[in-house]
Order: C-alpha cells, then sequence, then structure tokens
C-alpha cells in the first residue's frame, strides 16, 4: 500500500493499482481516492462540520466516463456535462454533516484505453466559505512511472508523476529520472517553456554564445528571455549548466506568473516567520514574498534556505506546487 500525505490530503493506494498521484490540501476537505479495475472512486470527506457546499470534478471526456456521481444531504444536486461534474450538497434543517463524514462519492471508469489522464477535484463552497475554488487534488490514472529510482511513497514521487503526465519533465533516460541529480538553468527554464507551450527549437538564436545551437534548451532560453523569464549571467553568457538555488527558482518562476498576467502582489511580512530571510538576495526578495505567500515555496527545519542548490525533484515539487496554485 502506498500512503501519499500532504497538509490534509491523504490519498490510499493499493499495490496491486494502477498508480494515482495527487497534490493539494484544504483546510475544510479531504479527498481519498483508489483506483481499481480501470475505475477510479474519489470520495470528499469534511474535515469540519457543514450543512452546505459545492464541489467539481473535472476530467477529459475522451479517456473517461462518469459512472456515479453522490452527495450526502438531503438536499443535492449533481450536474454533469462537458467532462465538469458539479455536486452541491445540503443537510437538513441544522443537522450538519459531521467532520469525518463522506460528502460526496464520485466514481469515474475508462472508455477505452487505459491511457495517462488528470482529473482535478476542487472545493468550490463550504458552509459560509464561498468563492473557494481550492484544488483540493490532482489524480493521474494511468500505467505509473518508468523510472525504477522514484520509488512509491518517496516525498517527491506525486512531483513527479504529476510533472511528468503533464509533459514538463522526463527522465534522464527512458528509466531514470535522477530525483537528486542538478537542477540547472537551462532545465528549469525548459520546464516553463514546456509548461507554457512554448516552441521546442533548437535552432533559436539567442544573444548567449554559451547556448549550443542544437541543444535541447536552446529554443526554451530563446523564449524565456524574450519574455522577460530569464536574464543573462552577462550580456554574451547564459550559463545554462550553473545549478539553481531556491530563489533563483523562486524568482525564475515569479516572472513567468507575471508573464503570464497573475497578480503577483505580496506583503514582504511573511519571510520574517522565517529566521534565515535575511539571506534572500535583494533580486529574489519579492519573488521569495509571493512564493511563500502562495504555498509554492515551502519552509524547512532550517529555515527558507533561499540560497540552498536545488534538485530535479525539488524543481518537480516546485512546479506542481505552482500548477495547483493556478488552478
Amino acid at each position: 500500500m502506498r500512503k501519499f500525505i500532504s497538509g490534509l490530503l491523504v490519498l490510499v493506494l493499493l499495490a496491486s493499482m494502477l498508480v494515482v498521484s495527487a497534490a493539494g490540501s484544504s483546510d475544510y476537505a479531504e479527498v481519498t481516492a483508489v483506483q481499481e479495475n480501470g475505475k477510479l472512486s474519489v470520495v470528499v470527506t469534511a474535515l469540519q462540520d457543514t450543512v452546505s457546499g459545492q464541489l467539481t470534478v473535472s476530467y477529459d471526456e475522451e479517456v473517461l466516463t462518469l459512472e456515479k456521481a453522490q452527495t450526502a444531504g438531503t438536499v443535492s444536486d449533481v450536474r454533469n456535462a462537458d467532462g465538469t461534474v458539479t455536486l452541491a450538497y445540503a443537510a437538513e434543517g441544522s443537522n450538519a454533516i459531521a467532520a469525518g463524514q463522506e460528502v460526496a462519492t464520485v466514481v469515474l471508469a475508462y472508455t477505452g484505453e487505459e491511457i495517462p489522464t488528470k482529473v482535478t477535484v476542487r472545493l468550490d463552497s463550504f458552509g459560509s466559505h464561498e468563492d473557494l475554488n481550492q484544488t483540493l487534488a490532482a489524480l493521474y490514472m494511468g500505467p505509473g512511472l518508468p523510472f525504477t529510482d522514484v520509488p512509491q511513497g518517496a516525498w517527491f514521487c506525486d512531483a513527479v508523476e504529476y510533472t511528468y503526465y503533464s509533459g514538463w519533465f522526463k527522465g534522464v533516460t527512458e528509466t531514470i529520472f535522477q530525483p537528486n541529480g542538478t537542477m540547472t538553468r537551462a532545465m528549469f527554464v525548459t520546464l516553463l517553456g514546456r509548461m507554457a507551450g512554448a516552441e521546442e527549437n533548437p535552432n533559436a538564436e539567442t544573444p548567449f554564445t554559451d547556448v549550443r545551437s542544437g541543444s535541447y534548451y536552446a529554443g526554451y532560453v530563446a523564449w524565456g528571455h524574450a519574455s522577460g523569464i530569464v536574464e543573462g549571467t552577462s550580456a554574451t553568457t547564459f550559463e545554462p549548466n550553473t545549478r539553481m538555488t531556491r530563489e533563483q527558482m523562486a524568482t525564475f518562476l515569479y516572472r513567468y506568473a507575471r508573464y503570464m498576467g497573475m497578480d503577483t502582489e505580496a506583503d514582504p511580512e511573511v519571510l520574517k516567520a522565517f529566521s534565515d530571510a535575511d539571506k534572500i538576495s535583494s533580486y529574489a526578495k519579492e519573488a521569495m514574498a509571493w512564493a511563500v505567500s502562495c504555498g509554492i515555496v515551502e519552509g524547512t527545519d532550517k529555515g527558507l534556505e533561499p540560497r540552498a542548490l536545488s534538485t530535479r525533484a525539488q524543481g518537480a515539487q516546485i512546479l506542481m506546487n505552482f500548477s495547483l496554485y493556478v488552478g
């Protein structure tokens, strides 16, 4: 059995089943998902007493079909269209649905070949808390990861699954992911480019003499530089193989968020909660404040560790956190 815990989200998987991965959390509800025999059963359980609420489950209707959807309470509503099922629930009178009680169940099944596909569970409202728009979980049905060095239960397994099935992150070989391997500047801008759907053009021109034509990252560096997401270490150098720090990843992602038109305002006071906040480089303070405020970058037992060197596994984690924040 594999158990993955992220905040208040719990997903239980049996070893004989296909892989299901998830991320996200909520103060109000948790998701338990079990996949077996080509079906995915998703159960949402209240973590606080509730009298009403609404949640949405989104899926690819070309791959999956809705088999069952039901809610707790005597008054409920289920609407299913265009790969989205919305479930509203309400308790009778003042009889609240108690914490620990299931409030909704959704069962999805493959329509044909069992290919990797994503299912998202979002909490729209919970009692008096309206317009929550919280992503509770991102689930994957599929054949599992091909990487022998990404064991079930590893803290990075879900992030690797998420980014791999999203088409952003690849292995260093067909069977090796190298989670503790170096996260370089070239690698991270490539991940951002793939996430944005930028063109992979190995022959793209850049002003940097050390960005080799024909390399896997040339087109993404060109895109990132033109978009204002990445800068060179000088007017003519990019240093593609230089290893990235945590604050550098946050800065690249912060610029990417601005490029995407997102609100990146954040209170710099949030950084004072960390004992090593004074170690954040001046150029990265706004980015780190934003990333911490959004839950994209989290502290460790040593603090924020802004200048700690990053691994491929950490890069996968920060991208998954960002994606789930965006929703």
